[in-house]
């Protein structure tokens, strides 16, 4: 099983860099041929044609014959492919392979930070600070895709529930609420196609994450086990997988023509005079960091800045209100954008 799904990643990645090469190629080319013609087109790829070649063979062997690959086999073919697979990706398309991420496609850059920082925690053993950057990057996303689902529904229902005259009453209203809104949290995720079993798993690993009336995310101190508790790089891993597939279906399950949330018109163009920083909220110390823009970059601005914050300009970013240092931008206006 190892030697095919090996192959199979040799051959997806064969046919990327025929695309990268414009290498014109048959959508049913047999794995030779494939090999030979982006050979023809990046020489280094017939550098590893022996190997390759070889662990070909044997998948064929397998598939076809019936023939087992034997374990030293299976070992010698994964050292090959990551051979492989590394020295292409650096020489033809100048990248680490290392650095390769489906993380890279969730198109939310909040949400890929705090991604990218559990997967950092997790690779110097910092298990339980992953987890915390984990917890972060779920909470941040689910909070920016929850405007998708309609929910017109059950908005808010405490105002039918609410009975101020009697205190034990008014308890009870508000344990059904707060039950209610668990469930339309679980029907929202499960609607959005993610897997309910797992989603507990992964609440039973990380701690709670709240937001505040600016966006930002705070930790509970409350976490779902005792202090004696030591998450395993199993565990860690498990939890970046589960954020990483759930934002992914997420994506993959978004209503068409869904709405922005700021139109043209509430914006206006603004330009970076300077490199600077878009954070979430001025008031946080540190802020937290989105994106670093570059000298000349345009970023659209809120015209009313109902958001302001004292030397600093709302800008939308990810369709969420982010902030950038007054001094580093110059608003322009419609006419002046135009020309």
């Amino acid at each position: 099983m190892a030697a095919s799904l090996l192959q199979d990643s040799v051959e997806s990645f064969l046919r990327i860099l025929a695309e990268h090469g414009r290498v014109n190629l048959n959508d049913t080319a047999p794995f030779n041929a494939l090999l030979e013609k982006v050979g023809e087109r990046f020489p280094s790829v017939l550098e590893h044609k022996a190997a390759i070649s070889r662990l070909n063979r044997a998948r064929v062997a397998f598939k076809h014959h019936g023939l087992v690959v034997s374990n030293d086999d299976a070992l010698y073919f994964v050292v090959t492919v990551d051979s492989f697979l590394t020295e292409l990706s650096s020489n033809v398309l100048d990248t680490d392979f290392l650095s390769i991420s489906l993380i890279t496609q969730i198109g939310h850059r909040r949400t890929k930070n705090w991604l990218h920082k559990a997967e950092d925690m997790a690779r110097v053993g910092a298990y339980n600070d992953s987890l915390i950057c984990a917890a972060k990057a779920m909470a941040i996303y689910s909070n920016y895709s929850s405007r998708w689902m309609d929910s017109r529904h059950y908005d808010n229902l405490s105002p039918l529930l609410d009975v101020e005259d009697d205190c034990r009453l008014e308890e009870l209203t508000n344990w059904i609420t707060e039950q209610l809104e668990s469930i339309m949290t679980h029907l929202d995720l499960m609607m959005q196609g993610i897997d309910i079993a797992a989603y507990r798993r992964f609440l039973q690993l990380t701690p709670t994450v709240y937001f505040s009336a600016a966006n930002t995310v705070r930790v509970s101190s409350d976490w779902p086990h005792d202090e004696t508790f030591e998450p395993t790089k199993d565990e860690v891993e498990f939890c970046i997988d589960f954020v990483l597939e759930s934002a992914m279906s997420i994506l993959d399950t978004r209503p068409h023509g869904c709405f922005n949330r700021y139109s043209t018109e509430d914006t206006q163009t603004a330009v970076a005079d300077s490199e600077c920083e878009v954070i979430v909220y001025p008031g946080e110390d540190p802020p937290e960091v989105i994106q670093e823009v570059p000298q000349g970059e345009t970023l659209p601005a809120l015209r009313k800045q109902g958001h302001s914050y004292p030397g600093f300009t709302a800008v939308i970013l990810d369709d969420e209100i982010s902030y950038v240092r007054s001094e580093h931008i110059r608003l322009l206006d419609d006419e002046a954008h135009d020309a």
